[in-house]
């Protein structure tokens, strides 16, 4: 990054377009000008500061200013002459050419040439004039210059002439031998993974252009501001910006900002992918220096894809900005670019994992090129350096490391453009999720420490069960009668108090109907919930807040059985609760968590549904070819994975302790396979995308059943348990999709509905069957089901075969 100094802000001020103010810059002390004055990044930016804002400033400063554009003056006069000799040594050789950067930007992005740092000499030749160009130079002793690694590759090796020159502190020394650098493309695509192709186009549009009496020729003025565009978008890339040509670009658009036939020739010769990239730069110009855009540039600008307007909503501010993470800021950037998942992983790879150190003997090379150390310094051994050498490379990958990581995870997520609604939803999920881990974990063991057998406990699990079916068809009719929002604020205080009278009364006839209206209340939930995410989100991103919203109540999970496991110990360690009463307070706690849940719900305002004339339960050709293929799916959820406890444990002989390590290992592969659901949703679309998980879940089944050992068994339980997981996200996608929004709380309870009585007789007939018939052959059973729950969401499915809910309300207008 071309760090400026933190008084270069007042300079930046100064030079704004729009909004120009030199209050700050007449306040700079000398001390100040000094720094400004010798920054090497910063110097070229002192040429049109003393054009625009000369009035205010120091007499010295001026003086200083003025030496350095005639020196500037007299080094461009020296290099046309030198560009004089070479355009004709190459012209002599066969070779094409065309001047790019330097002396090419004028007249639009400075007034002259003598107030544009000039330092090398930059070329573009053909594929076929290049190396015959590259032989030109070489025979009137042009050198190429050593290779350095990470250097951008758009040109062969830099060459200059030997002359016997050293630095003496002058950025703008007219002595100083310029460089040639001959390009052979105006875009590295190979380097950064974006496929912009621009040489040929620009290339035939060359035009001539007349500099004091020199004829050379140039990209047209059209193309010279797409090539000035994407070295500043290069430059953000690369983490790199400089600041004068930055101000350059921004003086460009803000002097062009009203010539209408300039920009309707732009729209017109640039094609959309192009103009987008262009789009980049002129905003990053017009954030730093305030320009003004012309109406093609403004719409361009506008029409920026959501996850380059979300870059700059993170990562945009200041470019120049040290507070954030720029080297993130350009790898993400970057990503949002390309148009390849493979290039992106390839690209993230590259820039966060460290390249391989160099070798013990390069490093003794080097070592030994730094000369001997001086005099009086403690001798330290190669290998001692060495190590130090490793220690501050580890370090310094380590710090950059997490941040970037943390930083690329944040903004990622802000291209989902998720509303505040949804994260209110989210954070009530996350309060449900963990408070009823809490409850579900350690309210058998408290109806145990009561004296109440497994017998008792099974009645009051069945209980609530049938709750749980009787509302899921309560539901719709409250969210009917009472709208969503009111529905799920009644949801969480209600289910709340419940538990917290299963845990506060004894009576076992009352326990069992608690139980009932419990399974009720919390059955509420999963009704609300589906439509609920489906009114919070869009199309584009629904899949993915299902994904989210998912993925993490699994993880909840996890979460809520260690945090419920160790509470009970935690309350009694401060004294909050003792050995008689600590599962009891626990609970209570846990209940105490999903009445928070209340809070953000009601924090939450979805738009009102219209009830004209509407069923209480939609009824449509799509809901009446979903719901058997639901049924079907949900008995084949419910025939294995109420039992794989009992399968790994009985069938596999694997350890108790071993088991819980597997599912453990389970609910974090499942998270990742339902957060990765969008992505293959978005590839293979929606119906093929779930289809297939089902197929793999299906395959996962048999393979588990035909696996006679325990080890092959501890990665195949997680990889099925994934893909029996992953469809999810894209079957609640689905539904809400083809629903209108007035119909989705009623489909949700009958989707709800038909999986707790599919599952119910499933897990009842899969017991008696694995009594009877063993494992194996019921598994392979239930994979047969999942097939055939596949085969009914292929063809009842299919996109074809079903309209979208905007094309029902259409045909329905």
């Amino acid at each position: 990054m071309y760090e400026l100094p933190a008084n270069a802000k007042a300079v930046i001020q100064a030079l704004n377009f729009s909004s120009p103010s030199a209050s700050d810059l007449r306040k700079l002390a000398s001390a100040d000008w000094t720094l400004l004055l010798t920054h090497h990044h910063f110097i070229r930016l002192t040429i049109p500061l003393r054009q625009t804002c000369g009035e205010h400033l120091p007499e010295w400063v001026r003086l200083r200013i003025d030496r350095h554009i005639a020196d500037n003056a007299a080094r461009l006069e020296k290099l046309k002459a030198r560009y004089s000799e070479i355009a004709d040594v190459i012209r002599d050789a066969g070779a094409e050419h065309m001047v790019i950067k330097g002396f090419a930007q004028w007249p639009d992005f400075t007034d002259h040439p003598c107030f544009h740092a000039q330092s090398d000499i930059d070329l573009y030749c053909p594929a076929d004039s290049i190396l015959k160009a590259q032989e030109a130079l070489l025979a009137i002793a042009y050198v190429p210059e050593e290779v350095k690694k990470g250097v951008n590759a758009d040109h062969l090796p830099a060459m200059s002439r030997a002359n016997g020159w050293y630095w003496k502190g002058n950025f703008f020394d007219p002595e100083m031998p310029p460089s040639v650098e001959l390009h052979h493309c105006l875009w590295d695509r190979k380097s950064h993974r974006i496929d912009l192709r621009v040489e040929d186009q620009f290339w035939a549009r060359r035009a001539e252009r007349s500099l004091d009496g020199m004829v050379f020729p140039a990209l047209a003025m059209v193309d010279n501001l797409g090539h000035s565009a994407l070295q500043v978008l290069r430059d953000c890339i690369i983490d790199a910006v400089a600041p004068e040509r930055l101000y350059e670009l921004a003086r460009f658009l803000h002097l062009r900002s009203n010539d209408e036939a300039f920009w309707r020739a732009w729209s017109v010769l640039h094609d959309d992918r192009l103009r987008g990239m262009e789009a980049i730069a002129f905003r990053v110009a017009s954030d730093v220096f305030d320009c003004q855009f012309g109406d093609p540039v403004a719409q361009a600008v506008r029409e920026l894809p959501l996850a380059v307007q979300k870059w700059f909503e993170r990562f945009g501010g200041s470019i120049f900005d040290r507070g954030l993470d720029r080297a993130a800021a350009g790898l993400w950037l970057q990503t949002a670019l390309i148009e390849s998942a493979r290039d992106r992983r390839a690209v993230v790879f590259e820039r966060l994992v460290p390249s391989r150190p160099v070798s013990l003997k390069a490093f003794e090379n080097r070592d030994k090129a730094l000369g001997p150390p001086s005099a009086g310094a403690r001798p330290v051994t190669l290998r001692e350096k060495y190590r130090r050498y490793l220690a501050l490379r580890v370090r310094a990958r380590g710090l950059s490391f997490f941040p970037t990581l943390w930083n690329g995870a944040r903004y990622w997520l802000s291209t989902k453009n998720l509303s505040g609604g949804y994260w209110n939803l989210f954070g009530a999920s996350f309060l449900f999720a963990l408070g009823m881990f809490v409850f579900f974990l350690l309210y058998n063991l408290y109806l145990l420490d009561l004296g109440l057998r497994e017998q008792f406990i099974g009645l009051v699990t069945g209980a609530a069960s049938v709750g749980a079916v009787v509302g899921t068809i309560l539901g719709g009719v409250l969210a009917d009668r009472m709208g969503l929002r009111r529905m799920l604020l009644l949801c969480f205080p209600l289910l709340a108090a419940v538990c917290a009278l299963r845990v506060t009364m004894t009576g076992v006839a009352l326990l069992v109907g608690l139980a009932l209206v419990g399974g009720a209340c919390a059955s509420l939930w999963g009704v609300g919930l589906s439509p609920a995410v489906a009114q919070l989100t869009t199309s584009e991103n629904r899949s993915f807040a299902f994904s989210l919203i998912l993925a993490a109540g699994i993880a909840t999970g996890t979460l809520g059985g260690f945090f419920g496991g160790h509470l009970p110990g935690w309350l009694s360690a401060v004294s909050l609760a003792n050995a008689n009463n600590a599962k009891q307070i626990a609970i209570l706690f846990g209940c105490g968590l999903v009445a928070l849940g209340t809070w953000p719900i009601s924090r939450i305002r979805f738009i009102p549904i219209s009830h004209h004339n509407r069923a209480l339960y939609p009824r449509n050709p799509f809901l009446l070819r979903f719901l058997p293929a639901m049924a079907a799916w949900s008995f084949f959820t419910g025939a294995f994975s109420p039992f794989a406890n009992a399968y790994l444990s009985q069938h596999l002989h694997i350890a108790t302790e071993h088991v819980g390590t597997i599912f453990s290992v389970s609910q974090l592969v499942q998270m990742l396979a339902v957060l990765a659901a969008p992505l293959l949703f978005r590839r293979f679309g929606l119906i093929n995308g779930i289809v297939s998980t089902q197929i793999a879940a299906a395959i996962g089944l048999v393979a588990l059943a035909v696996t006679p050992a325990s080890a092959p068994a501890t990665i195949l339980f997680p990889v099925f348990s994934a893909f029996q997981w992953m469809s999810e996200p894209g079957i609640f996608t689905l539904l809400m999709d083809r629903m209108l929004p007035e119909e989705r709380t009623g489909a949700s309870a009958l989707m709800f509905l038909v999986i707790s009585l599919s599952q119910a007789i499933s897990e009842a007939l899969s017991g008696a069957g694995y009594l009877h018939f063993g494992y194996p052959v019921v598994m392979f059973v239930s994979a047969g089901l999942a097939l055939f729950a596949a085969m009914l969401f292929r063809t009842l499915l299919h996109e074809a075969s079903a309209p979208t809910a905007a094309g029902r309300r259409e045909f329905a207008a």
